[in-house]
């Protein structure tokens, strides 16, 4: 999925490399009436299909369009005519209010919540709402039940949990059965991940759910690893800043853990962080032990380190 793991690293991870067409304008109507053909305002929804992705704005360079975007479309557009909602999709390229890479997939995820705030009179904004989504994601997976998502919601927003937890249940992007919430595109999981990546790293967080990101990023094929190396071109100073502040307030906890289950935790944090320092650096072996040095030292002499956690594929390091 190039929407999450670019060329380079699909060519690093030995994946082979198959260039898959989107819709074009014939496949995405043709796609529309076959999944509408029973529905009875099915030439509305195939109309609005057509004129939302009539712009270019959706489109790769060959003109086509991802079948996500045609399928999150169709479940919007649908689900407007089902409630007889005022409250239509409107695709926006604006700057998300929240970090991202601020790409077509932001974009469009962006969209969704702003419609659904709107929609639902859901009592936040898109920011608020982004880290509540992106924060159950991350600790819970892609399924998760309704109470779970009420609980985090009480965190924050106490007696208004209940209501809230209603409306953002709607979502399209969720499936709900009976008591339990699914993601319904299965990269989302992934992207949401991503998304509280940065927000952990940004505001220096090592609470149990950021140390839970943190040791997930050791997988040698993680896509959020990939997003957030996208995400630090051109913002390296502010990387290394935010990895210099968080580094030793991970070896701190690691030493104050009052249990082995802790420690644990804390060393896989420190490991996942310095893998996405790494790929986001794109440091050779050398500069990297040079950095962990730096990062991490350790009392004896200058060229001590302490604290050092690594699991998982790492390269060579040389600290002689």
């Amino acid at each position: 999925d190039s929407l999450l793991i670019d060329s380079d690293t699909s060519i690093e991870l030995g994946i082979a490399h198959y260039e898959l067409l989107g819709f074009n304008s014939k496949d995405w109507t043709s796609y529309a009436r076959r999944r509408f053909a029973n529905h009875p305002n099915n030439e509305e929804i195939v109309g609005k299909l057509n004129s939302t992705l009539s712009s270019d704005r959706l489109k790769d360079e060959g003109g086509r369009v991802v079948p996500f975007y045609v399928d999150v479309l169709c479940t919007m557009f649908e689900d407007e005519l089902q409630i007889n909602s005022k409250e239509s999709f409107e695709f926006t390229e604006e700057s998300t209010p929240y970090s991202s890479n601020n790409e077509i997939i932001d974009h469009v995820v962006h969209s969704v919540f702003r419609r659904e705030i709107r929609r639902q009179t859901i009592d936040l904004d898109a920011v608020q709402l982004m880290s509540v989504v992106s924060e159950l994601v991350s600790e819970q997976g892609d399924s998760f039940s309704f109470d779970e998502l009420k609980d985090l919601l009480s965190l924050y927003y106490e007696t208004r949990a209940e209501a809230l937890a209603q409306k953002i249940s709607l979502n399209p992007f969720f499936q709900v059965s009976k008591s339990q919430i699914r993601i319904r595109y299965d990269f989302l999981q992934s992207y949401f991940r991503s998304l509280f990546l940065i927000d952990c790293l940004k505001q220096n967080l090592y609470s149990p759910e950021a140390l839970n990101a943190y040791a997930k990023s050791n997988a040698s094929d993680s896509p959020e690893v990939s997003y957030l190396r996208k995400y630090y071109q051109g913002r390296l100073d502010i990387l290394d800043e935010q990895i210099h502040l968080l580094l030793p307030k991970l070896r701190e906890y690691v030493r104050n853990g009052a249990d082995q289950k802790r420690i644990e935790l804390g060393r896989r944090a420190i490991s996942g962080v310095l893998k996405i320092y790494l790929d986001a650096r794109n440091f050779n072996s050398a500069k990297m032990s040079d950095k962990i040095v730096e990062l991490l030292p350790g009392q004896l002499s200058s060229s001590s380190i302490d604290g050092l956690c690594i699991y998982g594929d790492f390269p060579l390091l040389d600290f002689s």
